[in-house]
């Protein structure tokens, strides 16, 4: 059987919660609470662990039950994995016992010869019940309050798990977003055993907030645009969430870069898929990405203007204590910008956003009943599409180049958002095709976005430098050092705009790597 359900980090009184829980079914009589002793089991190798497949068994009460976990997908909160479990005596594990012959299969070919040991030693405090939705879809709702041990080492947890038992998968969702209507929720992003694991190599069962890159998807030629669509989707909404955890839990320069990079893969996905899907959720998303992407900017706008270019223009020029005075008044906006992008990452809207952007890519919200023709259509091969997709984005970015001289402030930076789109369409396809193909043009297009980068660091620095809520008052010193980074600034972005005449002929007369 398929389990799915959503976890999140559990950090309220859980009596809080389930007094809410009450709310979502007048005829809730309570959770009903049991102690849960589990053990998880591996061979020495972790030959388990590493085929993707959790063994354990569990004491509930009188009981004990043998539960093999495998083909685990996940995304933020939420899992789809495959279960099989069965009632057996005692706490060893008896591969030869799973109900499931294909996984049973498996496990006992892993486990072959080998000897199976605990790795892990959980022991939670499980208060759960069911809820009945109006829509007749029924979740079990359920929090676990204590310890994951392994390798010697103990650690405190607490979850929150949303399962359903009845109806749509969607029911989870909408479940989260009514017991936390004003925000606050964090998903919980490992599984327990992985956060054993985690305990066992580093003392800890949460991972460090390290900022997290995207990373290609494997596609193949013959595989269809709604598979290609759902891994390229997940790859987007996966570097979103990781990130907005990152940037909650750490002052990194690197997590509000990432988080906007995955907010904007994320868009030009969007306008791309939109040709196939016509999906007003899909429209709707993308607003939202769009939204958040520009409360993120604004913390990444000032981390830049503060330490990339008026921390580096101080650091060369030590003796000119004006820099060192702006990168210091900098620094004090980059802290107030911090704390008011913390505001809107713990709230709501946000929340509704991580949870819809789950949903969608999960139980595939672009899909329009009233869209007779859209099963046919994503069921074409990825190929030709990603030709069509990447001639029509070549097509706009060569329209705006023309007359590349001569262009407007404003047109300059059209054509920058077009190059972005660009490189993203290039590196959302470019696993189906050649390498050697795609590393030229890829590396040619680097370069040229490289100089509107230049352009729009000058630009950005202009923008925030005269705004009356930023401006150093009457300071001289400030205002010397304002005038001296714009003047900098400005001269670094004409040098380098020299160069990119020749920089688009280089790009534009590249040969094609698409059909």
């Amino acid at each position: 059987m398929r389990e799915m359900e959503l976890k999140f980090v559990l950090s309220e009184p859980p009596a809080r919660l389930w007094a809410r829980v009450k709310g979502l079914d007048s005829s809730f009589a309570g959770p009903h609470t049991r102690t849960l002793s589990t053990l998880y089991y591996d061979t020495p190798d972790r030959a388990l662990r590493d085929a993707g497949i959790a063994l354990r068994t569990r004491r509930d009460g009188r009981r004990s039950l043998q539960t093999v976990k495998a083909g685990r997908q996940a995304l933020g909160g939420f899992t789809d994995v495959q279960e099989s479990e069965t009632v057996i005596r005692g706490r060893t594990p008896d591969p030869n016992a799973i109900p499931d012959e294909a996984l049973r299969t498996r496990v006992v070919d892993l486990c072959q010869g080998k000897e199976l040991i605990v790795v892990a030693d959980m022991r939670f405090k499980r208060s759960s019940g069911v809820v009945a939705l109006p829509d007749g879809a029924r979740v079990e709702i359920s929090t676990d309050i204590g310890t994951i041990s392994a390798q010697g080492a103990t650690a405190p947890w607490n979850e929150l798990e949303i399962e359903r038992v009845e109806g749509s998968p969607r029911a989870l969702f909408e479940v989260a977003n009514a017991l936390y209507p004003d925000g606050g929720l964090r998903f919980s992003r490992l599984p327990k055993s992985a956060r054993a694991e985690l305990l066992a190599a580093e003392g800890r069962v949460s991972p460090p907030p390290v900022p997290r890159n995207a990373v290609d998807v494997p596609l193949a030629g013959d595989m269809s645009i709604e598979a290609a669509a759902r891994d390229i989707t997940r790859e987007c909404a996966d570097q979103i969430c990781a990130n907005i955890d990152v940037v909650r839990d750490a002052d990194d320069m690197e997590g509000p870069h990432q988080l906007r990079v995955g907010l904007r893969r994320l868009r030009s996905w969007f306008s791309i898929f939109q040709h196939v899907a016509r999906s007003a959720e899909l429209g709707r998303l993308a607003e939202e990405a769009g939204w958040l992407a520009g409360e993120v900017s604004r913390l990444r706008d000032m981390d830049v203007a503060g330490r990339d270019i008026v921390g580096a223009e101080a650091a060369r020029y030590p003796d000119e204590t004006s820099l060192a005075a702006l990168a210091g008044l900098f620094a004090r906006h980059s802290a107030e910008e911090r704390e008011r992008l913390l505001r809107v990452l713990n709230g709501r809207r946000v929340q509704a956003f991580e949870l819809d952007l789950v949903r969608f890519v999960e139980t595939r919200g672009w899909f329009e009943e009233s869209d007779l023709d859209q099963s046919k259509r994503l069921a074409a091969p990825v190929s030709a599409f990603a030709d069509q997709a990447l001639a029509r984005r070549w097509k706009k970015t060569r329209n705006h180049a023309r007359g590349l001289k001569k262009l407007s402030v404003a047109e300059r930076h059209q054509l920058r958002k077009e190059l972005k789109k660009l490189r993203y369409t290039f590196e959302f396809f470019s696993p189906l095709y050649e390498p050697k193909r795609t590393a030229r043009l890829s590396r040619r297009l680097a370069a040229l976005q490289d100089i509107f980068g230049e352009l729009n660091d000058a630009a950005m620095l202009r923008r925030l430098v005269t705004d009356p809520a930023f401006a150093p008052t009457a300071d001289p010193e400030l205002q010397r050092a304002v005038g001296w980074i714009l003047g900098a600034t400005q001269l670094r972005a004409e040098i380098a705009w020299k160069e990119a005449a020749g920089l688009w002929r280089t790009l534009k007369d590249s040969r094609r790597f698409w059909g």
